[in-house]
């Protein structure tokens, strides 16, 4: 071996160069492997802090009867929006709806909504709607209610009621057809028939009509013997 190959072996033995070019042959895959084999995943450890909710919170307002609901809070889950008929707003029209209805207004025409109707104001027309609350209005034409209907003092309806519940403590001049329950207050005024499965009445109630409550299957002529 000459001088000169004597010198790159003992060169290469010092700085290691053959093992650079070695590597430097390997694969850009070969590479990405032995890479991804030296790293190291650590597990990730996340803790959601938030504010903590008494359980009873959820059952604090259950016992509210219908009659104690206040307008904000009426019919609040149940529609997908809402349209307000502002004071001093006059519709000349029938108003159809999916949403919960503000009508502080007037409107000659029917309203029909699936949703909850508030009336402040002056309805010529028909209504139907989910729940209903009449607050020191006035509606004239009949009344259609799949849910509940709540008549304040100083409103009154000039025509038919149908409902499942009805809390009234104003006047209505037509028949009442309530499914469940009709609770009359002592302001209450009715011109026309009752047809209901239950009701009750407050010292001060006016009724001028028939009365005709839930039929009882269970009863027979023997109940009514009287033996002398």
């Amino acid at each position: 071996m000459s001088t000169k190959e004597n010198f790159l072996t003992a060169l290469k033995q010092l700085t290691g160069f053959e093992d650079e070019q070695a590597g430097a042959a390997e694969t850009p895959e070969a590479k990405s492997r032995e890479a991804v084999s030296k790293v190291k995943i650590e597990p990730i450890h996340m803790q959601m802090e938030g504010p903590e909710i008494p359980s009873g919170d959820f059952n604090s307002n259950m016992n509210v009867s219908f009659s104690d609901l206040q307008k904000e809070d009426f019919g609040a889950k149940a529609e997908t929006g809402r349209t307000s008929i502002p004071t001093g707003m006059k519709v000349v029209g029938d108003i159809e709806s999916i949403d919960r209805i503000e009508m502080m207004g007037k409107v000659e025409g029917s309203i029909s909504t699936t949703g909850d109707v508030i009336v402040t104001g002056t309805v010529i027309g028909d209504v139907d709607a989910g729940n209903m609350l009449l607050q020191s209005s006035a509606i004239k034409g009949n009344v259609n209610a799949n849910g509940d209907v709540t008549i304040e003092k100083d409103a009154k309806i000039v025509g038919n009621i149908k409902a499942e519940n009805i809390h009234l403590d104003g006047r209505v001049k037509g028949n009442l057809k309530i499914a469940e329950v009709a609770e009359l207050a002592a302001g209450a005024l009715v011109l026309g028939d009752i047809e209901t499965g239950f009701i009750s009445t407050s010292r001060g109630t006016r009724i001028r009509g028939n009365i005709i409550t839930k039929q009882v299957d269970d009863y027979g002529e023997d109940d009514f013997d009287i033996e002398v």
